[in-house]
């Protein structure tokens, strides 16, 4: 329970891994906080097998006849650990700790002077002793000894899975024989590490996991397959699911309700949304896609793009709101917004993001400021999820820690992913095909009507066709609003694509393009928020 409260695989509610963990923490070792063990635990997951730098080398590094010292003193060198990284510890958890062992000298010295001492040793000092050891042999010793792999050098061969006797074996170690899988996926709780491993075992072979028999024998792929065929324990393997995208064939608004607002900062909420069921396949997205959300405040009808903050493979959608000064939404967002209320949503939109390939091996970089991590946070969780042989590097800068937002989900994810989401990285010239912007608010820049000509355009959308005539200086949006064509839009200013459209005939040209990349603007792609006819008669589909 404690192992997996640190690596938030209890709940997805961030409290009760930490009222779990804490909790848990008592029958192990009162000396620390949960969160200070955790915390040391992330780092063995960063640093496996990497000396001073992972505090289990402690135990898997240690000649064997100083284990049976080593193994119930395990505590020791995480508290050594602890005090050599203290300042990058926020200070309530230290004093928490502080305040642990403090209680815990108390009560031992308080029963030695009433003699109680041996009654305390045999009640608790004793047992947490046997405890230790035994915790230490099956989660540090067993799976990482005479392993000489980092986790960063090869993730594949710096933990061991251990097969043979699984009928008892699994269950007495807690699935913890089958720990390679828990390092490769830390967010999955112990109970799936089989069901993982059956699953993508096929890959696993492929890149020479580390495995041995129960009895210690060390079997290369070839060698593992066979024991399988002898043993007679050959599962079905599924293949990696990717999520699928929106079902939706052109961008459609609907009233949604929601389902929760919850404060992240004094100035910011997240906003859940409950999508009937009739409606998720149109409002599945990808990774760093947005809605655009509409509102009427006060009888003015409001538009804005806001990020989806969740990943792809959740079955969720929310999004991340934080209150600007004098924004009619973001106000009410942020201080009348409740559950129940509906709101009407446009459908998913947006390329931002790169396609991801579960055998993919990639380095991520991100930069994101203040409410610019919700496209990132959406990002970064599916791509841990799909791409587990990829890393990524997040820079997130924030003027405060109390104006941070999303601080405990990226915390988590930490957690969850230490071992990748952490990485150096230098590059000297990235292409620009590979670097990804996001903005939603552009500049409208001034229109010249002697610059542009009358047309005629034809609009398709939802499957019906409608042709308009275009005045001389209006863009291609602005006839379709003026005629009553609910054509889907947001910010206006060419920023947020959700405007795009495809050319079918005629040409347009644009004032200005901040959100096509350039494989868009060649396969036909305008935003027709900034499109102006070139050509006597012009077609366009949004339904492309």
């Amino acid at each position: 329970m404690l192992h997996d409260a640190s690596h938030y695989s209890i709940s997805s509610h961030r409290w009760v891994n930490v009222a779990f963990g804490r909790v848990a923490m008592f029958f192990v070792s009162p000396l620390i906080s949960f969160k200070s063990f955790a915390f040391i635990h992330i780092e063995h997951h960063r640093n496996t097998n990497d000396g001073e730098f992972d505090p289990d080398h402690f135990v898997s590094a240690a000649p064997w006849w100083q284990l049976p010292v080593r193994f119930p003193a395990m505590d020791l060198p995480y508290i050594s650990f602890l005090v050599r990284n203290v300042r990058r510890r926020p200070r309530a958890e230290v004093l928490e700790t502080a305040a642990l062992m403090t209680f815990s000298l108390t009560v031992i010295v308080a029963a030695a002077c009433t003699g109680y001492l041996w009654t305390l040793a045999v009640v608790c000092l004793i047992p947490g002793r046997v405890a230790m050891f035994v915790l230490a042999w099956w989660f540090d010793w067993l799976p990482h000894h005479d392993l000489e792999d980092t986790q960063r050098e090869n993730r594949y061969r710096a933990t061991r899975n251990r097969v043979g006797s699984e009928w008892i074996l699994t269950p007495l170690l807690l699935s913890q024989n089958y720990h390679l899988v828990h390092h490769l996926h830390p967010s999955i709780p112990f109970y799936r590490y089989v069901a993982a491993w059956r699953r993508n075992e096929a890959a696993y072979l492929e890149r020479d996991s580390a495995i041995s028999t129960v009895f210690g024998q060390q079997l290369d792929a070839a060698q593992y397959r066979e024991w399988k065929r002898l043993n007679g324990t050959l599962a079905a393997l599924l293949a990696t699911r990717m999520p699928r995208s929106s079902a939706a064939r052109y961008i459609g608004t609907h009233p949604i309700p929601v389902k929760s607002v919850e404060p992240l900062t004094p100035d910011s909420v997240e906003v859940t949304f409950d999508v009937p069921d009739h409606l998720s396949d149109r409002f599945r997205f990808r990774a760093g896609q947005h809605l655009t959300v509409r509102h009427r405040i006060g009888g003015r009808e409001v538009r804005r793009n806001y990020s989806i903050c969740t990943s792809a493979t959740s079955g969720e959608l929310a999004i991340g709101v934080r209150r600007v000064a004098g924004g009619l939404f973001s106000n009410f967002a942020v201080d009348t917004l409740r559950a129940g209320d509906i709101l009407e949503l446009m459908t998913p939109t947006g390329s931002f993001g790169a396609p991801l390939d579960p055998l993919a091996r990639r380095d991520y970089v991100a930069v994101a400021a203040g409410s610019g991590i919700t496209p990132i946070l959406s990002i970064v969780r599916t791509t841990m999820e799909i791409e587990t042989e990829s890393r990524f590097t997040l820079f997130y800068g924030n003027r405060t820690a109390e104006s941070t937002m999303f601080a405990a989900e990226v915390d988590e994810l930490e957690s969850r992913y230490a071992d990748r989401l952490r990485d150096g990285l230098a590059v000297e010239a990235v292409p620009a095909e590979r670097i990804h912007l996001e903005l939603f608010r552009g500049t409208r820049q001034s229109t010249h009507v002697d610059d542009y000509a009358d047309a005629e355009v034809t609009i398709t959308l939802a499957g019906a066709g409608h042709t308009v005539d275009l005045a001389a200086g209006e863009t291609v949006l602005e006839s379709a609003l003026k005629n009553d064509i609910n054509a889907p839009y947001a910010c206006l200013g060419g920023a947020c694509g959700t405007c795009k459209a495809r050319i079918i005939t005629g040409a347009v040209s644009m004032e200005q393009n901040l959100a096509l990349t350039a494989a868009e603007v060649d396969a036909g792609f305008i935003l027709t928020c900034q499109s102006h006819p070139s050509t006597p008669t012009v077609a366009i589909a949004y339904d492309s």
